[in-house]
């Protein structure tokens, strides 16, 4: 059984149709990434998280020569709770 997380990653200065291939090329590479969908800007895709972590496909994005925007988000679920208390994230959390 496959849990997956659904994230929505706002790339700046994302205008052309050229971009958006390379930055889905990117991200079909990445094992662990599915259902890509880039439009206004944003980049939403599903990815599981025992394979790969919303760090990691952000690394890849600004690898490629992307630079993301610091506002990301996805629904909460259980294994999404689960997994940012695990790695210490602060989704969700309000200081």
């Amino acid at each position: 059984m496959h849990e997956y997380i659904d994230v929505e990653i706002v790339i700046e200065n994302l205008k052309t149709p050229a971009q958006e291939k390379t930055l889905y090329g990117t991200l079909e590479k990445l094992s662990g990434v599915h259902n890509i969908s880039i439009k206004g800007g944003k980049v939403s895709v599903n990815y599981e998280p025992v394979c790969i972590t919303e760090k990691e496909i952000l690394g890849a994005i600004e690898s490629a020569g992307f630079r993301t925007a610091d506002e990301h988000s996805a629904p909460s679920s259980p294994i999404t709770d689960a997994v940012v208390n695990r790695s210490g994230g602060d989704r969700g959390v309000k200081s």
